[in-house]
């Protein structure tokens, strides 16, 4: 019995929460429900799931113990991501619906809003990612990018909360380069809606400190398996699966990584950031001489 319900969990969990998630969002759209408490209700209960499957079957035991590191990544998740995704949507959107108005008139407005909804979400995880996947690569070459996205890679550990480490200026910068082609192309607020709801619990199943098996489904998501090597010490492990939901642009353009096992260790090799959140927040700048410090 415990072997069938571990391989249960294993295969089923990772497909299994993302179609409950955008099911649920889909009829909650249906009934009126508001994008923001649909997001929150649906990624709120992933969350509730999550957090009890990473300690009945952790990847890595390691890992599986609460530490200082989580009321950080806690604070991260609620204001550098959440609270940032949100300010910026607000501060933005007149902006981004003028340049919508402005793709209608030249007939840039090409979204197939006639496909079936959960086409449209798909089509959505591809321009999305692109610009995503992009600016994630660009981070890992260009120093001052590197510098805003180093703290997403200085958790040393892989668990639902690192998921939200991540500095705000980078969260702007992504969230901008998700959300604007959508809504410039045409696509429907449904869409966006299940774009944000697949994002956030696609993104916490990413970073889940949970042994699950993939199979296949490495081909087209950016998941746990590839996104581990990501955040690999070793150099060559994490130049690869820049992907953000979607693995497809890692494929086209050469940077999909899938060795045996699992990277021997995460985080940055040699700097060992504080766990304080506002170190954490200037860490863009106080980051070469934390460098110089290790050498």
């Amino acid at each position: 019995m415990g072997r069938i319900l571990y391989a249960a969990i294993a295969t089923l969990t990772f497909p299994g929460l993302l179609v409950a998630a955008i099911g649920s969002a889909m009829w909650g759209l249906s009934t009126g429900v508001s994008e923001a408490w649909l997001a929150a209700g649906t990624v709120g209960t992933s969350l509730l799931v999550l957090l009890v499957l990473q300690r009945v079957q952790p990847a890595v035991t390691e890992w599986r113990w609460w530490s200082r590191d989580a009321a950080v990544d806690l604070l991260h998740m609620v204001f550098s991501t959440a609270g940032t995704s949100a300010l910026v949507k607000a501060l933005t959107l007149g902006l981004v619906l003028e340049l919508a108005t402005f793709a209608a008139q030249y007939g840039l407005a090409v979204w197939p809003s006639g496909w079936p909804l959960w086409v449209q979400l798909f089509a959505g995880l591809l321009v999305a990612d692109f610009g995503v996947y992009w600016l994630h690569r660009f981070s890992h070459t260009y120093e001052p990018l590197w510098r805003l996205h180093a703290l997403h890679h200085s958790s040393e550990r892989l668990y639902i909360f690192s998921s939200g480490r991540n500095h705000p200026l980078h969260t702007a910068m992504t969230h901008l380069l998700q959300s604007a082609p959508l809504v410039i192309l045409g696509a429907p607020g449904e869409v966006i809606a299940l774009h944000a709801v697949f994002t956030g619990v696609h993104g916490m199943l990413q970073h889940a400190n949970i042994d699950l098996w993939h199979g296949p489904l490495n081909l087209v998501f950016a998941t746990a398996d590839l996104h581990r090597w990501h955040h690999g010490t070793a150099m060559a492990d994490s130049q690869s699966n820049y992907g953000n939901n979607v693995i497809v642009w890692d494929l086209l353009f050469g940077t999909y990584n899938l060795p045996n096992g699992r990277p021997h260790a995460v985080g940055i090799e040699g700097v060992s950031y504080p766990q304080n959140y506002w170190l954490q927040l200037a860490s863009p700048w106080l980051l070469p001489r934390w460098e110089a410090e290790k050498r």
